[in-house]
């Protein structure tokens, strides 16, 4: 029997150091003004069934700070590579109550699958990256719409755009947002109706990639 291998994970000194670096993260991102459009605002008061939220990995500071103001009664899932950096963003949403899934194309793919389908079942959105964990960047893969086909899920996807902000040097460019500035977001969604209908994870990809190039180029 072929033994699954273990997520990397941290060790003491660096859970503390996490916990210092979350301090101050919280501090940082609570200063920031999100402008919801009005497609946004839709979703507040409903109770709409578990999703599939896709949005680009450069996005990833942002968007548990989104989640706690907006929709902080739902409950969120993350699929989180099995790597060391992939550690670090586990234990992260971890202390913010997201629940990590850890494994990706590289690694512990198939488990991760499982364990995603599983937490959907139990009522969890599922937050993805497609293009994550290593790029190519704003390249959607199959993982999404792998899971919303098996779970008839709808797709819920986001765009950040940022009034002020660093960029990193890393693959993604992540976007930093700077104290006090404003972060303008986007929602589109393709229905359950569509999951439930197709059977083709490349054509459900294809119309995610679409989509989420539409809201980039409208975003930049």
């Amino acid at each position: 029997m072929k033994m699954v291998k273990r997520p990397k994970q941290l060790n003491k000194k660096q859970r503390c150091v996490l916990t210092l670096g979350l301090l101050l993260m919280r501090m940082w991102t609570r200063t920031l003004r999100f402008r919801c459009s009005d497609q946004v605002m839709r979703y507040y008061d409903q109770d709409f069934a578990p999703s599939v939220v896709v949005l680009w990995h450069n996005c990833i500071v942002v968007a548990p700070e989104f989640f706690r103001r907006h929709f902080g009664q739902r409950k969120v899932a993350s699929m989180i590579s099995a790597s060391q950096d992939g550690g670090w963003l586990s234990a992260f949403f971890e202390k913010l109550g997201i629940r990590p899934i850890r494994g990706s194309q590289h690694a512990r793919g198939g488990q991760a699958l499982l364990e995603a389908i599983k937490a959907q079942a139990a009522g969890y959105d599922l937050a993805i990256t497609p293009d994550g964990s290593r790029g190519p960047v704003y390249q959607v893969k199959a993982g999404a719409a792998a899971i919303a086909i098996h779970c008839q899920s709808p797709v819920l996807m986001l765009s950040f755009r940022f009034t002020r902000a660093l960029r990193l040097r890393t693959w993604d460019r992540l976007f930093i947002p700077l104290p006090f500035s404003s972060v303008a977001v986007e929602v589109a969604k393709i229905d359950t109706e569509h999951t439930a209908q197709m059977t083709d994870a490349a054509a459900l990809t294809r119309a995610i990639q679409t989509q989420m190039d539409t809201m980039h180029a409208s975003s930049s």
